[in-house]
Parts: structure tokens; C-alpha cells; sequence
């Protein structure tokens, strides 16, 4: 594959069919990353990126246990100690991160096994 630029869009040109598929990376609305921005300078605590993407495409998803809000990725269960909602995202607060989700993340209602 190749990428080329046509009618200012970055497309990528598969070879062996010559077809442009748009390749399209999606990020958060300025104000979103503005106000990421502030409360992480506020806080310390840095911004992980590497959610919002897979939130997108429904890998990770916003969990209510009991009285607990999680955010879960893969498996990996992160607390949500506060969430905000900025244009078309949600910026999360956890322990030791801030996270940039879309709105539209998947919500469950989950019950854990506890091994007795």
C-alpha cells in the first residue's frame, strides 16, 4: 500500500486494486483537548490518548458496578473519580490519569465474580 494525497485528503492506494480508501484519523474537538489540557495541568496527572480511538470503535467501554463508575479497556478496570462532558467527548478523571472518550462509548451495567 501507498499513501497518496487527492482533493487534500490522505488516501491510501491499495496496490493491487488501485481503489482510494480515505484514511481518516479522528481526534478530539479543540475545546475537548483545551480542557484536557487544563485539568491536567491543574491536577499533574497526564492525558492518555490511547483510549479514544478504541472508544470509537467500541473497544472500551464505561461500566457501573454497584456505586462505582469504571472505565475498562481490554480487561483493565480504571476507577472514574470524575467525568465531564466537552462538545462530542467525555474527559474522565481517574486515579492517576485523565482519559478522552467519545460520547457515543458503550455503557454496561457489569457484575464481577468474586472467587470465594
Amino acid at each position: 500500500m501507498q499513501r497518496v494525497r487527492s482533493d487534500s485528503v490522505e488516501c491510501v492506494v491499495n496496490a493491487c486494486e488501485g481503489r482510494h480508501v480515505p484514511s481518516v484519523t479522528v481526534i478530539p474537538a479543540d475545546i475537548t483537548l483545551r480542557n484536557s489540557a487544563k485539568l491536567s495541568l491543574e491536577s499533574g496527572k497526564p492525558i492518555r490518548m490511547d483510549y479514544f480511538t478504541p472508544s470509537i470503535e467500541g473497544e472500551v467501554y464505561l461500566a457501573s458496578y454497584i456505586d462505582k463508575k469504571l472505565l475498562i479497556k481490554h480487561g483493565h478496570r480504571t476507577p472514574i473519580l470524575r467525568m465531564y462532558k466537552s462538545g462530542h467527548e467525555y474527559i474522565i478523571i481517574g486515579v492517576h490519569d485523565i482519559y478522552i472518550v467519545t460520547d457515543s462509548i458503550r455503557k454496561r451495567v457489569v457484575k464481577f465474580e468474586t472467587g470465594a
